[in-house]
């Protein structure tokens, strides 16, 4: 979320921060509310501009000045927005997906009831390996989020999460204490260690 603060160079644009209600950046990269649910509508090309206007019915939303181009849009934000709201309010949050997908448009319904009832509840999640079961040694089968990137010839490992000090003994070892350091280190309650039983998925 931060990554935009170690980026600088000379002339670069300041960062767009979301409105008062917080419901997007811009017009075309916010939330709409529909006849049933919320859409999210990212819509940055020209080209995307264009397919919108005309899967809406307003072609001549595109010519018009104000929305012509990018800058005309963003210092006519209120306006555009205005004219789409009404318009999102047409159709359910499902059926706007569907058919903005069909005119190249992205679109996406938002998911209700919070993010861990989207996270277990979804089929997208499971669908796309994003929510995914594994094994713990002593809370044997759980689920947990699976990779944010795939390679088309690596398969995923999804462990379990580490026990605390699970690692100490193997860290302390590789910078050179002996058996009889660590010892001494745990004796005086300076580290700590556990075993991990054995993993089905290790």
């Amino acid at each position: 979320a931060e990554a935009d603060d170690y980026i600088q160079y000379a002339g670069k644009p300041p960062r767009r921060l979301p409105d008062g209600r917080l419901d997007g950046l811009h017009a075309l990269w916010r939330f709409y509310r529909a006849a049933a649910g919320w859409v999210f509508l990212a819509c940055y090309s020209e080209q995307e501009w264009r397919d919108l206007c005309e899967a809406i019915g307003k072609p001549a939303l595109a010519k018009d000045s104000r929305f012509a181009t990018e800058q005309a849009r963003l210092t006519n934000d209120s306006a555009l927005a205005a004219v789409l709201e009404p318009i999102f309010k047409t159709r359910r949050a499902s059926e706007w997906e569907t058919f903005l997908a069909e005119h190249g448009v992205a679109c996406a319904e938002a998911a209700s009831g919070g993010q861990a009832a989207f996270a277990v509840a979804s089929k997208e999640m499971r669908e796309t390996g994003m929510w995914a079961q594994t094994s713990h040694p002593s809370l044997n089968k759980y689920h947990r989020y699976g990779p944010a990137v795939t390679l088309s010839e690596c398969k995923p490992k999804l462990g379990p999460t580490i026990f605390v000090g699970e690692h100490t003994q193997e860290l302390l070892g590789e910078i050179g204490y002996s058996e009889k350091q660590m010892k001494d280190l745990f004796d005086r309650k300076i580290v700590t260690w556990s075993t991990r039983e054995a993993d089905p998925d290790a």
